[in-house]
């Protein structure tokens, strides 16, 4: 067996793009009930990777890259998904309310997240778990790479989706149909995977059953927006939480920013 790895910082996007090569290879349909048999999550609960299953198979993973990475021996080439750092900071935050780490309505928490986040340049669950930071995530994968890759930019998914698809179908060994790509977009809107994930956990709701399923959360919440799924964003800005907070951030990051294709960001004087 020969694993392609979806890797990416939590919060980027790696569950977006399982769902839209899932459709591209189902001719137009996501399934939110066959994406972990399709595309397996290495950090699923009872998701069995098997060697000995077929050829080639593409796995999600949020491991940092390291010879003790799960099947590194069996590692065929991998897609890293990159977005920037402030709408990743924003999306966790959302995220840590939405598992219960922070208070979903209580909005006191969220200049102090973001003020944990700029200083550890992540977030500080993921930190603790010896997972790495945000920039040092990225370094594991792209500083020296060992095997065939393509970065796929969120804001490229986001902007572009048919054009950035392109690579990742030719990593995959997979020739590009236009129409059924087409499709496969049009199937994956954001909007069309937050009705998804909300008809999903009100059916689990329904049932009285309390497995995860594939999208975290206790259904209450997103009957309040607060979703896995979240907004589908980039380009916002960390204002909201003051000013200082803003600059904080650019001073933070920009060493790495400039490097990874976002621009002329230059840290703050002072």
């Amino acid at each position: 067996m020969a694993i392609v790895w979806l890797t990416s910082y939590p919060r980027s996007g790696n569950t977006w793009l399982r769902f839209l090569i899932q459709a591209y290879i189902r001719g137009g349909r996501a399934d939110s009930a066959s994406l972990n048999a399709d595309v397996p999550d290495i950090h699923r609960k009872g998701v069995v990777i098997d060697p000995a299953a077929a050829d080639q198979v593409l796995v999600k993973t949020h491991f940092p890259w390291s010879p003790r990475h799960p099947f590194a021996a069996q590692t065929k080439s991998f897609i890293y998904i990159l977005r920037h750092p402030k709408d990743v900071l924003l999306s966790f935050l959302s995220y840590r309310k939405l598992g219960g780490v922070l208070a979903a309505d209580d909005h006191s928490v969220d200049r102090p997240y973001a003020e944990q986040f700029i200083r550890g340049l992540g977030d500080d669950v993921w930190i603790k778990a010896h997972m790495g930071n945000w920039p040092q995530h990225i370094a594991t994968w792209l500083a020296r790479p060992a095997h065939p890759h393509v970065v796929v930019k969120y804001e490229d998914l986001l902007s572009e989706p048919e054009r950035a698809m392109v690579p990742v179908l030719g990593l995959l060994g997979m020739a590009v149909d236009e129409a059924r790509l087409r499709a496969a977009v049009e199937a994956c809107r954001f909007g069309a995977l937050r009705a998804m994930e909300a008809k999903e956990k009100s059916e689990r709701e329904a049932r009285g059953d309390a497995s995860a399923g594939l999208f975290p959360g206790d259904p209450a919440l997103a009957k309040r927006g607060v979703m896995f799924m979240n907004e589908g964003k980039s380009g916002r800005t960390l204002t909201h939480l003051g000013p200082d907070i803003e600059e904080a951030f650019d001073k933070a990051f920009a060493p790495y920013l400039s490097s990874l294709g976002y621009g002329p960001t230059a840290p703050v004087a002072g």
